[in-house]
C-alpha cells in the first residue's frame, strides 16, 4: 500500500499508524519503501512505542521540506482537516 503513496507532496500518519509500524518493525514483517513527500505531519503521542516507527519514516523520507509534530494526549482522537 505504501508503494502507492510513494510520489504525494503531502501525507499525514496517524499515532495507530506509528504504533503498528513500529511492532512491524520489531517482528521484522515490514519492507518499508522509500517515500518522496514534501510535506510530512505525524500525528503522535511521542510514546516510546512510536518511537521506531518514527524513525523509520523519517529514514525513508530523505526530501521532507516540512515536518509537522501534532503532539496529542494518549486515547486522543485527532480532529478531521476538512
Amino acid at each position: 500500500m505504501l508503494e502507492k503513496l510513494r510520489d504525494v507532496e503531502k501525507l499525514t500518519f496517524s499515532a495507530k499508524f506509528l504504533q503498528t509500524l513500529s511492532l512491524a518493525l520489531a517482528l521484522g514483517r515490514c519492507p518499508f519503501p522509500s517515500v518522496k513527500v514534501n510535506d510530512l505531519t505525524l500525528e503522535t503521542t511521542l510514546s516510546s512505542v512510536e518511537f521506531p516507527g518514527i524513525e523509520k519514516l523519517l529514514q525513508n523520507s530523505p526530501g521532507v521540506k516540512k515536518l509537522t509534530l501534532h503532539v496529542m494526549e494518549p486515547g486522543t482522537v485527532p480532529l478531521l482537516n476538512l
